[in-house]
């Protein structure tokens, strides 16, 4: 049924090749399987017997039908996957997944700025810099514990739990996450000073913002947040999916 294709040393992975179409194959099996449906594809008869040439050609053609079929259930599975996407909400899930955790007030009360991170707004190419020494800091404060989360599809939204509940967070509280910041890294500042008996008015102006404005500190913390804690919203929604998908088969199969 099918030939030997001939090669060379430098081309021998093409050893067998379609006596139609003459596309070729490392494996017998899979040639005399693509050369079998080539031929009832061209309408060369495979055998002597009509009959099963026509039982051959009806279980093609019926083949092609299911797969069709596959490609109508796969598109159908993904608008409603979509869908229910769009109708993901993420207050709801965080409540559902994420309630263990403070609220934030209760957060604050807890989280401290190391002497280690006072000193990333100081050391910075042997200048002073606000903003980027807080970039270092936010995502090492902003961790499991701490009740702020993203979704990677939701860009530039935070999620806060506040009041045992969650919610975008507010521009007061974005503002209350800038003083609270802010306080205990003069707070740490303050104690290096009295522990090394030191005065430096320049870092003073540094440690309180230096000459970044409110608004530029808060959209660096926004930034900065939106690449902490988030969430994969794909990995979350595909169990609870394929869950919802099981639940409504069982319950079809229950009607039928």
């Amino acid at each position: 049924m099918f030939r030997r294709a001939e090669y060379d040393i430098q081309d021998f992975d093409k050893s067998f090749s379609c006596e139609v179409c003459g596309k070729q194959y490392t494996s017998e099996g899979a040639c005399f399987n693509h050369e079998l449906i080539c031929k009832l594809t061209n309408n060369i008869e495979i055998t002597e017997d009509k009959t099963i040439n026509k039982a051959l050609i009806y279980l093609l053609k019926e083949n092609e039908k299911n797969k069709e079929k596959i490609k109508g259930l796969s598109k159908e599975n993904n608008a409603d996957y979509n869908v229910f996407k769009r109708h993901f909400v993420p207050e709801k899930w965080l409540t559902d997944n994420c309630n263990e955790l403070d609220n934030i007030n209760d957060w604050f009360d807890k989280f401290i700025i190391t002497n280690e991170q006072l000193h990333y707004l100081k050391k910075n190419d042997k200048k002073s810099d606000y903003v980027k020494g807080i970039s270092k800091i936010i995502p090492e404060i902003i961790n499991k514990d701490c009740p702020i989360r993203c979704f990677d599809t939701r860009k530039n939204k935070i999620f806060i739990k506040n009041n045992d509940n969650w919610h975008l967070i507010t521009k007061e509280e974005l503002e209350l996450l800038q003083n609270v910041i802010s306080n205990r890294l003069w707070e740490e500042w303050q104690r290096e000073k009295r522990k090394d008996d030191i005065e430096d008015i320049e870092y003073d102006i540094i440690v309180q913002g230096g000459h970044y404005s409110v608004e530029e500190i808060q959209d660096t913390i926004k930034k900065t947040i939106n690449k902490c804690n988030v969430y994969k919203l794909d990995s979350l929604i595909i169990p609870i999916f394929k869950e919802l998908e099981e639940h409504q088969g069982k319950e079809q199969c229950q009607l039928e």
